[in-house]
């Protein structure tokens, strides 16, 4: 296969915008479980979609890491208009980047709103202290 001059633009914008031009002609089998993270996160940017869809993004990334990808997904997603769904079990993750959420208990949706609302303490309180949650019907 032969890379479009095009292609080739948007893989070079990528790997700069990520930091990532010392990978370039790494092969995958050389990097270590973060820097595939990074690889893969900066793939996924780079097909300019308007539409991402992400589970658990900032897995086996280091905590400077984790923050530059935060910041990298939310400049993107801010300067091109483009949707994010992502799933994680890091609560001050969602905190931080969710406008919206959706609670999931047992495979069911438990509750869904403004990440402001629904990631209160209070609110959480009754899904930990109740592993069906308050709002869950009964299996």
């Amino acid at each position: 296969l032969t890379a479009r001059p095009e292609d080739l633009r948007v893989v070079d914008r990528a790997l700069r915008e990520w930091g990532l031009e010392a990978f370039a002609d790494r092969p995958a089998s050389e990097l270590s479980a973060g820097e595939t993270r990074r690889v893969e996160l900066a793939s996924i940017f780079a097909q300019e979609t308007s539409l991402i869809l992400l589970d658990e993004p900032v897995t086996a990334l280091d905590l400077r890491q984790s923050a530059f990808a935060h910041e990298r997904l939310l400049a993107h997603v801010k300067g091109t208009g483009a949707s994010c769904l992502f799933s994680t079990h890091d609560l001050p993750q969602a905190r931080a980047f969710a406008t919206r959420a959706i609670v999931l208990a047992h495979g069911r949706i438990v509750d869904d709103g403004p990440a402001s609302e629904l990631l209160r303490e209070e609110r959480l309180a009754g899904y930990f202290d109740d592993p069906k949650g308050p709002d869950a019907q009964p299996a």
